[in-house]
């Protein structure tokens, strides 16, 4: 087993093909397995120049992939990055959910548990799983009661993964990840992200619905700052089973949209009420205490928000022909 070698699972998505850009970078040897399920916004051109050799990629669901054994056996680190991000989809597809957010876990910790792995994975779960928590500032020790399918299932498969790194012995790394954007992120469907779903209605010049009021505040992180965290994070030693919130910066969502109107030069937005079907899933406010994870990898420095928009908005315009 090598100590520079990784295998990240669902590394042709949005955040996994980030991490494996920087890993190549890093000289890490990488070999990515993807099943590029179309819901879940994996695409192989994700991965193009980026330097990854062909003959490390295997795009197949991880329960049929020739490779995930022999790579499983020789890496010193999993990241597992398998998800479906959609938080209303699950309530219309509960199977398909389930599939992504939690059967696709089981499945590797079945290859875990037949391989003897005793190396590290890390776990790149989300903020959802905590549902709607009104204590500001709240730690990873907080009842979760998550409001929707993908949190239910997320946290599932995080407590499975707590289990089994104790019965066989590998150490886990769980990331609680907060509000994640930019570059490469989902484009279809109807719920790509708070973010990426300003940017994509301002850029087809239409009016937001901004609901409750514009000094709410939403939790955001730039993925090249959640990818230098993850970097950070495995420059340190592994301690057994950990669960990390992963935050960014608190932005009031009027500011938010105002500077995306700015950025994009079309659209506009308004002020509704809550619908009740969306508000019965709003998370709410609170922010994550992520000191946790920052005693372990220090804190990273954030990318400017203005600077982070401008970088997402232009690749928005690339792939949407803008």
């Amino acid at each position: 087993m090598s100590d520079r070698r990784v295998l990240v699972l669902g590394g042709a998505g949005f955040i996994g093909s980030h991490v494996v850009a920087e890993l190549i970078k890093s000289d890490y040897e990488v070999f990515v397995i993807d099943g590029l399920c179309p819901e879940t916004g994996g695409a192989a051109e994700n991965l193009a120049e980026i330097g990854l050799a062909e003959s490390n990629v295997n795009l197949e669901p991880i329960a049929s992939s020739p490779d995930v054994r022999d790579w499983l056996s020789s890496s010193n680190v999993v990241l597992d990055l398998m998800a479906l991000t959609s938080h209303g989809y699950g309530f219309e597809h509960p199977i398909q959910d389930a599939m992504f957010n939690l059967m696709s876990h089981v499945v590797l910790l079945d290859l875990i548990q037949e391989v003897s792995y005793r190396g590290r994975v890390v776990l790149f779960g989300s903020r959802g799983q905590y549902g709607r928590v009104d204590d500001h500032g709240f730690d990873e020790s907080v009842r979760r009661e998550p409001l929707d399918p993908q949190g239910v299932n997320k946290a599932a498969a995080e407590r499975l993964f707590e289990l089994y790194s104790r019965r066989v012995g590998f150490h886990c790394d769980a990331l609680r990840i907060t509000n994640c954007f930019g570059p490469r992120q989902k484009l279809k469907g109807d719920d790509i992200g708070l973010v990426g779903t300003f940017i994509k209605e301002l850029l087809r010049n239409r009016e937001i619905d901004l609901y409750g009021s514009g000094d709410r505040t939403k939790d955001l992180l730039f993925v090249n700052d959640l990818v230098e965290m993850v970097a950070n994070l495995l420059q340190k030693p592994g301690g057994g089973f950990r669960a990390l919130n992963v935050g960014g910066a608190a932005v009031a969502v009027g500011d938010l949209v105002s500077l995306l109107v700015e950025i994009c030069g079309t659209g506009s937005y308004r002020i509704t009420p809550f619908p009740e079907e969306t508000l019965q899933s709003d998370v709410g406010e609170a922010a994550m205490d992520c000191s946790a994870l920052q005693e372990i990898a220090g804190v990273a420095e954030l990318t400017e928000l203005s600077c982070a928009l401008e970088i997402t908005v232009e690749d928005f315009k690339k792939r949407l022909g803008e």
